[in-house]
């Protein structure tokens, strides 16, 4: 157990980074397609990412601490929703908005 709470524990820190090279990707091969009608300013692009990850952040925190606290009943079961769990929600759904939102304005060419 101590062996998949370290691996979470480094997967957490650099979620972040992953999620921005990700975001940074669709953008730019979104921007790559001949001649784009429709172009995705890139402050809209960037709030829309921000708003996703605080949102989905505070979920995986509530998540991470109703795990945690259910499993065990230590006074720092809820770091983990801090630590681990929320970066690790906010990172996916940053890649996962990313993609989407450019994918559909993609399709609207």
């Amino acid at each position: 157990m101590d062996e998949l709470l370290t691996v979470l524990v480094v997967a957490a820190f650099v979620s972040p980074l992953f999620a921005i090279g990700f975001a940074i990707y669709y953008y730019r091969h979104f921007r790559s397609a001949p001649q784009p009608k429709r172009v995705i300013p890139i402050a809209s692009f960037i709030l829309v990412l921000l708003a996703s990850a605080v949102v989905f952040y505070w979920i995986g925190v509530g998540l991470g601490i109703s795990f945690a606290c259910s499993a065990s009943s230590s006074n720092l079961c809820g770091l983990i929703g801090f630590f681990v769990l929320g970066p690790l929600v906010s990172s996916l759904a940053t890649i996962v908005v990313a993609r989407l939102w450019s994918s559909n304005a993609r399709k609207a060419l």
